[in-house]
């Protein structure tokens, strides 16, 4: 079974953050505290009380980029999608540059060329997380 858990971009503040607790209309984040710098690897978080409205949720896939990222929906991703077809159950490769992750009816799919081809996200996928479509807008297309 899939971990369901979720990051929260936070506009105002152009920041992302982890979610700990959601409960509507409230959501609880916890983001790195960037108001002090710290000369350890691990800096200090700190949590917030934010309204729903106010950020813009991201589910988790379940999956991890090559690299052992987490993917998320929102998330920009480059590299190599094994697609089969229904139709005569052949595979083949697709190579991709700066797909989008994104939820639809059936699950969490990988969109390219703005929304013309829609594939399911797969463990056969060999993908890079190169960003996310708020911190990077220039990556996409």
């Amino acid at each position: 079974m899939r971990e369901i858990k979720f990051r929260a971009w936070i506009e105002n503040n152009e920041e992302m953050c982890e979610v700990v607790s959601l409960q509507r209309p409230h959501v609880v984040v916890s983001c790195i505290d960037r108001s002090t710098v710290y000369m350890s690897m691990q800096q200090p978080m700190t949590q917030k009380l934010l309204k729903l409205d106010k950020v813009k949720l991201m589910q988790y896939t379940g999956s991890k980029d090559k690299n052992g990222i987490e993917i998320y929906e929102g998330d920009i991703i480059k590299g190599t999608h094994l697609f089969v077809s229904r139709f005569d159950n052949q595979s083949k490769k697709v190579k991709m540059n700066n797909g989008i992750i994104c939820f639809s009816l059936y699950g969490f799919k990988i969109n390219i060329d703005k929304g013309e081809h829609l594939y399911i996200l797969s463990d056969n996928d060999v993908i890079e997380v190169i960003g996310n479509i708020y911190e990077n807008k220039d990556l996409i297309k």
